[in-house]
């Protein structure tokens, strides 16, 4: 039953999380159902991380995970940057700018939105023990 709850939690975490970046995102970028679906999929990958056998056991860990996630993002963007500049020069075409971002955008906030949520499930599991 604990476990439950701190799945509610998490999950409620997860959809504060998504609904302030859908606030954020505006609706000609992203229509605001697509904003339904893309919480439909955090959610099956949040259950499957934070059940995983490997998953941190501890709230800190993470956080630092949310932390690594941001940070693995930024050095992808920047590596595919210098790859497309070394193989396209400064006239870099569209898609593959749009690849980078699109990569780095899963990237970060997917995992970091995931591992929030984590953390706030943790904090739960480690007050209710």
């Amino acid at each position: 039953m604990q476990k439950m709850k701190a799945n509610l939690v998490g999950l409620v975490v997860l959809s504060i999380l998504v609904a302030i970046t859908s606030l954020l995102v505006p609706s000609t970028e992203v229509a605001k159902p697509m904003w339904i679906f893309a919480y439909a999929l955090w959610v099956v990958c949040a259950l499957f991380v934070w059940h995983h056998k490997l998953a941190p056991d501890q709230p800190r860990r993470w956080l630092l995970m949310a932390v690594g996630s941001v940070a693995g993002a930024a050095l992808w963007f920047g590596f595919a940057n210098l790859v497309s500049r070394i193989a396209f020069g400064v006239d870099e075409p569209g898609l593959s700018r749009l690849f980078d971002v699109g990569v780095a955008l899963m990237i970060a906030p997917g995992l970091a939105f995931i591992a929030i949520a984590g953390w706030a499930r943790a904090l739960f599991m480690a007050s209710a023990t």
